[in-house]
């Protein structure tokens, strides 16, 4: 079983405002692109609803929510209500997002692909604000990072030592 996670994060580990992505960098959508394609991907109704409620092109989408009468019947989206059903549903999947998921499949992810963007957002409403959860370099082993100066971005690669070590 591999439980992988992609993120974008901002300055403050923010990753939203207002359900939406703050920034557009071309590069990070070719990266997320690339990274998913033919993967299974597994997010919360509220990134599902940022995707405009479609199915990502290429991949396996699986959405979590309790709202059943909120997602829309798509055949090319599978609905659960627990995230663990995912890893039931596949031996490869690939957290997308929202916040709560992240947080949840933090611990049990054995690799993080993190965009990190180098631009402060700010915002009067802190209520509208997701972050990526906190982790630290005593659970995740940096080890690979690609700069992109042009664009501010670095493409970072983690893997989950407390995993590593168990196997």
């Amino acid at each position: 079983m591999t439980i992988s996670i992609i993120a974008t994060v901002g300055e403050n580990n923010l990753i939203g405002v207002n359900h939406e992505i703050p920034w557009l960098i071309h590069e990070d959508l070719k990266h997320f692109r690339l990274m998913t394609m033919g993967k299974t991907v597994v997010m919360g109704w509220k990134t599902w609803e940022a995707f405009n409620e479609l199915p990502l092109y290429g991949c396996n989408n699986i959405v979590v929510s309790r709202r059943k009468k909120y997602i829309k019947r798509n055949k090319n989206v599978k609905l659960i209500n627990d995230p663990m059903e995912a890893t039931k549903l596949s031996n490869d999947i690939l957290i997308i997002g929202g916040e709560s998921l992240y947080r949840y499949f933090l611990p049990l992810a054995n690799m993080m692909y993190i965009t990190k963007v180098y631009t402060k957002i700010t915002t009067e409403n802190e209520d509208v604000v997701t972050r990526f959860p906190n982790f630290t370099d005593i659970d995740w082993k940096l080890i690979s990072g690609d700069y992109r100066s042009e664009f501010c971005i670095n493409f970072m690669t983690y893997e989950n030592i407390n995993l590593t070590k168990s196997l």
